[in-house]
């Protein structure tokens, strides 16, 4: 009988994650973030059916799902840094006065703003 490992992301890993799928990321980005992740759970010896198989345990209740503070900021002076890491000020006025803004983006830059984070 064998044990489904539960998968567990390093921040690295996460990271690319984010990036791959980031509405706003450049295609070469989106390759090049894809490549890496690959290789990371490659040289962990991490298997598809590993990420594959429905797991028998249930996530722990911490940090396990999305968080707006973790969201990168996909343009401007501040792209590529998460959310957390931006003033205030500068996410009100994105809000203010970037009209296209992509909905996930803007559902983040909200929840900041309202404290809607953890």
């Amino acid at each position: 009988m064998s044990v489904a490992i539960e998968p567990r992301f390093t921040e690295t890993e996460a990271k690319l994650l984010r990036l791959l799928l980031c509405p706003s990321a450049a295609v070469g980005e989106v390759d090049a973030a894809g490549h890496a992740l690959i290789a990371s759970w490659r040289r962990r010896g991490l298997l598809a059916e590993t990420l594959l198989e429905p797991s028998t345990k249930s996530l722990p209740p911490s940090r396990s799902g999305f968080s707006p503070a973790d969201m990168l900021m996909p343009f401007g002076k501040h792209r590529g840094r998460p959310l957390r890491q931006i003033r205030r000020s500068y996410l009100r006025w994105i809000l203010d006065n970037c009209d296209q803004l992509q909905p996930e983006l803007n559902r983040a830059i909200v929840a900041m703003l309202d404290g809607n984070w953890s």
